[in-house]
């Protein structure tokens, strides 16, 4: 299955849903038209389900934060992304501990929507 995904802006926030495979070259360009999004709105609150049928690889942890960054996403964006498929989790944990720790962008991953919610809406 191939990657596919929606954004939209709802409320005071940009929510994205994603599904499939993960490919980064999709990811790549889904990460772009967020961010122009964002711009477009002048909102920087992001909500990400993430519904890929397979986990990144463990390295794609680190090409991730550096494709975030040549895509223009920035320490006033505030981004919830949430594993809805849980065998992802961890991998995504993974990605989240590799961008908190070498970059000062805000993004969390968690794993209900409830939780990306509640911390989005806590800044």
């Amino acid at each position: 299955m191939s990657h596919r995904y929606d954004i939209a802006k709802q409320d005071s926030v940009i929510r994205v849903n994603t599904t499939g495979d993960f490919d980064f070259v999709g990811i790549f360009e889904m990460w772009e038209k967020i961010i122009a999004a964002c711009d477009t709105h002048n909102c920087f609150r992001v909500i990400g389900l993430s519904n890929l049928d397979e986990p990144p690889a463990p390295i794609d942890s680190y090409e991730y934060m550096g494709m975030l960054q040549a895509v223009g996403l920035t320490p006033k964006h505030r981004v919830a992304w949430v594993a809805q498929n849980p065998t992802l989790f961890d991998q995504m944990l993974v990605a989240e501990t590799v961008i908190r720790n070498r970059s000062e962008l805000t993004v969390r991953v968690f794993d209900t929507e409830a939780d990306a919610e509640e911390w989005i809406n806590s800044s």
